[in-house]
């Protein structure tokens, strides 16, 4: 069947009306009910994924006590950095994943793509090179380039950490507050209860996710929609759309890179966007978030926990073809594109390359059913992968 570029656009509204915008009905009530329940005076959005969830929550409950506000993990983690004593702390604050790649380690230390490009060549390493992040501590390599760059890291982290102060003070960001994300691991509030630490700022923080499954020790609370440690029913099932999730909550702006003063004001310096000269895409993101907030204002929403939660689940553990065609030129940037679905058919793969990419893949059952292209149970492969 051949999707013209009308019937891919009438489909993006359709996945925003009927799947993703009831999931974000649910959620905002949801965070309502908890920011009440626990006398919460103070809820921060954080960018990017914050983008959806604070336009439907300010549409359902008004503006009070909430702010937009600009983290990521790099421009948290940067602010760590120069208290690191060598080599082996300095590597502690990494995103806990299997393999990381040369690109990943240098921007965690602050460098930017020029700068990378530069180091790529100087040591001979690609930055597509990756390293098991178990025995990174052991790569000399690696180890070397922090050394003889560690003043020049430790002086941009120490000037980072001095603006993140004064934006979290600007903010108001201490004390008991709630900071709402799509969450998964628990990294962007370690990261920030560590600084906060560091800093000596008093800060009780309640984490408010779509889903967590924390893999850092967290000093505050933290609650999850979906899934939680004390209700793992729906993690795999939300898991194997992950990226699908992060996407359709998303603003249309890059990272939060870090932090500068302008005017006496501490703003956010930001990465640029990786979808920037792709009309098509953001055009579709636009379409389904429109879809969402068409769904957040109408008369007719569901009250049902099943119902506002199921529709999106189905979609992401049992692939339509229009939501793989929906996809297909989507990728997240991160050290190197992670692709949705496969750019080829199968018989292209070699078997390592077919293994690394569906590993690396943001929607592992739409991946499947994008490079087998029949019907199949593809969420239950991967709920095995997992086990």
């Amino acid at each position: 069947m051949t999707y013209s570029a009308e019937r891919i656009e009438e489909d993006c509204y359709k996945l925003g009306k009927d799947y993703f915008g009831p999931f974000l009905y649910g959620f905002v009530k949801w965070l309502h009910r908890e920011i009440v329940e626990r006398s919460i005076d103070k809820a921060f959005f954080l960018s990017r994924d914050g983008y959806m969830m604070i336009k439907a929550y300010r549409h359902l409950f008004g503006n009070d006590n909430t702010r937009y506000i600009y983290f990521s993990r790099n421009s948290l983690r940067m602010g760590l950095l120069y208290k690191c004593r060598n080599y082996s702390e300095s590597i502690e604050y990494l995103t806990k994943e299997r393999y990381i790649s040369l690109s990943k380690i240098l921007k965690y230390y602050g460098f930017g793509e020029k700068e990378q490009e530069e180091i790529s060549k100087k040591y001979g390493i690609p930055l597509e090179a990756e390293y098991l992040l178990e025995r990174l501590s052991g790569e000399n390599i690696v180890k070397n380039i922090y050394d003889n760059y560690t003043c020049i890291i430790k002086k941009r982290s120490y000037a980072q950490a001095r603006m993140l102060r004064k934006y979290l003070e600007q903010n108001n960001v201490s004390g008991k507050c709630a900071i709402i994300d799509i969450g998964w691991h628990g990294s962007m509030q370690y990261y920030l209860e560590q600084f906060a630490e560091n800093e000596g700022i008093e800060l009780n923080v309640l984490g408010l996710y779509v889903g967590i499954d924390p893999i850092y020790q967290t000093k505050g609370t933290m609650r999850g929609y979906a899934f939680s440690p004390t209700d793992f029913r729906n993690r795999k099932k939300v898991l194997c759309f992950l990226g699908g999730y992060e996407r359709l909550f998303q603003s249309q702006d890059g990272s939060t890179k870090g932090y500068k003063e302008e005017r006496e004001e501490i703003v956010p310096i930001l990465d640029s966007y990786e979808y920037e000269g792709r009309t098509e895409l953001k055009k579709a993101i636009s379409l389904w978030q429109q879809g969402a907030m068409e769904y957040i204002h109408s008369d007719k929403k569901s009250e049902d926990e099943t119902k506002l939660i199921g529709p999106i689940m189905k979609f992401g553990m049992n692939p339509p073809q229009w939501g793989i065609e929906i996809f297909k030129d989507f990728f997240i940037k991160d050290g190197s594109d992670q692709v949705y679905v496969s750019t080829k058919p199968l018989y292209k793969y070699h078997i390592k390359e077919l293994i690394h990419t569906l590993s690396n893949s943001v929607w592992k059952t739409g991946f499947m059913k994008s490079i087998m292209r029949i019907p199949f149970p593809y969420y239950w492969i991967y709920a095995g992968m997992r086990r």
